[in-house]
């Protein structure tokens, strides 16, 4: 996923974006502590996704608190 994904979508699409992500990490997470996760690069997209995800937020947040 890239930044310009993110611009075209609304804060709910974003937050349920954030959740779903939020969950699917955990899992990783949780496969990778047992040693049952494969392609452990995965984890890496998915925190980056989550970090681009969070800005987007942030910028939508910002904008509405300076109106």
């Amino acid at each position: 996923m890239t930044y310009k994904d993110l611009m075209g979508k609304d804060k709910a699409e974003l937050t349920k974006m954030d959740a779903e992500l939020r969950l699917e990490l955990f899992n990783l997470k949780l496969k990778h502590g047992t040693a049952q996760l494969e392609k452990t690069h995965q984890l890496k997209v998915i925190r980056t996704d989550l970090a681009r995800i969070q800005t987007r937020l942030g910028e939508l947040l910002s904008k509405v608190a300076a109106a």
